[in-house]
């Protein structure tokens, strides 16, 4: 009797060691065909491409401007940029010792065609052409009331029109394949046209913030998005 026993045992072991071993074998053919590789979020300066990208000029906020623009990728060599701002602001000046603001409405737009000599576009270093077209609307308080008498004041108001190019250098970061950084600085040849009314003058206004020199300078602090 315990011979049988002994004999049953046996064979129940082989029996469940052997389904045990398939069973392994199965789960692990399934596993294999079922898993899916997980790939952890890197935080790398760039490896898929980028075709579109959104940017905000930083530096226009210290100006009380906003300043947005869009680029497309043509090629890893080139890009094409457009751009608008829109901006309110006060700049206070002094006449015969006593202060005077002018109040300022800019609006304009820009183009950009980025040249990457290393051809990484639209990442890396590049070189941009550009030019701009800008419109301003001022007005200006002046003392209309007589020497010795109790300050009385007018407004002066006047246009201004112009229009600018030139070349900046920037470079451009994308950091974890969709943050842009994106630095740049340049210069340019402007040319400006006013238009006065009444009997304003430009030494009526304070356009020291306006772009009207000959010679400009372009600084910039490109934050955004890129997508594909």
């Amino acid at each position: 009797m315990i011979s049988y026993v002994f004999r049953f045992l046996i064979v129940l072991i082989l029996l469940t060691a052997g389904f045990a071993k398939g069973f392994a074998q199965d789960s692990s053919a399934v596993m294999k065909k079922t898993k899916t590789p997980t790939k952890r979020y890197e935080f790398v300066w760039g490896r898929e491409d980028r075709k579109n990208i959104i940017q905000w000029n930083f530096l226009s906020t210290f100006v009380l401007a906003v300043n947005f623009s869009y680029e497309r990728s043509l090629s890893k060599h080139t890009s094409l940029l457009a751009g608008g701002y829109w901006g309110k602001y006060m700049l206070t000046s002094r006449s015969d010792s006593l202060p005077f603001d002018t109040d300022i409405v800019a609006t304009g737009g820009y183009l950009e065609f980025k040249i990457f000599p290393f051809g990484k576009g639209p990442r890396g270093a590049y070189l941009a052409p550009y030019g701009a077209f800008r419109f301003f609307k001022l007005k200006s308080p002046y003392i209309t009331s007589p020497p010795g008498q109790p300050y009385t004041y007018g407004v002066k108001n006047a246009e201004s029109f112009n229009l600018s190019g030139g070349l900046t250098v920037g470079y451009r970061w994308i950091l974890g394949n969709w943050f842009v950084v994106n630095p740049y600085f340049g210069a340019g040849y402007n040319e400006s046209r006013f238009h006065f009314f009444s009997n304003a003058q430009k030494s009526d206004f304070n356009t020291r913030l306006i772009f009207v020199d000959r010679y400009e300078l372009r600084v910039g602090l490109n934050l955004g998005i890129a997508l594909k």
